[in-house]
């Protein structure tokens, strides 16, 4: 297993382990496979560079007794496929959908298979939630402005130039799409204060990092206004791989979760036998 264990990340890369420890586990207690009992050793990919991916592939594919590689979020360009497609290393993928699509698509191997679900609702879901918001009448949008914000990678940037494509063809006006640099976001006031003046409805931030999701948030809640409703995007991985949007949305004097899971398309999962699609459910409840 290849993940950000130490880093920026890590958080995402220790919850990823965990769940490939607990298949595993559960695999084991059932008899193992093949009469084997596999074991976990794993790879950091430290703040997910290309030299420390590199290094942990080259690492782990270098013991005889490896039989496969799975892989999180190793890091954000999926590069790692071609590498280990070259040595006939199986791959198990749980990670960006777009980017895995862009280097498979041109020359299909067949070690190499991405056991994700498509991200395109991260791109087209945003729209028909806000309708549902508003008809509930649990939100208010005082205009049809919106704002985006994403940082310069690959994951984030097909993120956010959907949204933008969704959300005008919806009628709704993106008045601007910012990218900033790939990495820890230490301040957002000054996007916040953009906002700010110009009054724009909602706020969309896409970024995979737990610390660039909280941080906007906080900039926001210190000087709230009476217009923006802030929604950021990250990532849930569970041990079955499984994504899902979630929302936060702020208003002037109160914050509150909307943890309202939108699958995205569970016919993308390769189906198996009917034990292998319940196990994953319950070790996660464990």
């Amino acid at each position: 297993m290849i993940a950000p264990l130490t880093g920026a990340s890590a958080g995402d890369g220790l919850g990823l382990v965990d769940g490939h420890r607990l298949a595993v586990d559960e695999s084991n207690a059932a008899g193992g496979v093949a009469g084997y009992k596999p074991q976990v050793v794993m790879g950091d990919t430290q703040n997910m560079s290309l030299e420390s991916v590199t290094s942990a592939v080259q690492r782990l594919t270098n013991d005889p007794d490896l039989n496969a590689v799975s892989t999180g979020y190793a890091d954000y360009s999926n590069f790692q496929i071609e590498l280990m497609a070259e040595q006939d290393m199986p791959c198990l993928l749980y990670t960006s959908s777009d980017s895995t699509r862009a280097i498979i698509a041109p020359h299909p191997d067949p070690t190499i298979r991405s056991l994700n679900a498509s991200y395109d609702a991260y791109k087209t879901a945003m729209s028909p939630v806000l309708h549902s918001l508003e008809t509930s009448g649990k939100l208010k949008l005082q205009n049809n402005k919106v704002a985006l914000i994403s940082t310069d990678n690959p994951y984030s940037k097909s993120i956010i130039n959907g949204l933008k494509k969704s959300f005008e063809e919806d009628g709704s006006t993106v008045t601007s799409a910012d990218l900033l640099p790939t990495g820890e976001i230490s301040d957002g006031r000054t996007f916040l204060v953009k906002v700010g003046l110009d009054n724009r409805a909602v706020v969309k931030k896409t970024d995979p990092r737990a610390g660039n999701a909280a941080k906007p948030l906080t900039r926001f809640i210190e000087q709230p206004t009476n217009s923006s409703r802030t929604f950021g995007s990250s990532r849930s991985t569970t041990a079955s791989g499984s994504c899902f949007l979630r929302s936060s949305m702020l208003t002037a004097n109160s914050v509150c979760r909307l943890d309202e899971a939108i699958a995205l398309r569970p016919s993308a999962f390769p189906r198996g036998p009917p034990d292998t699609q319940t196990r994953a459910p319950a070790a996660i409840a464990k």
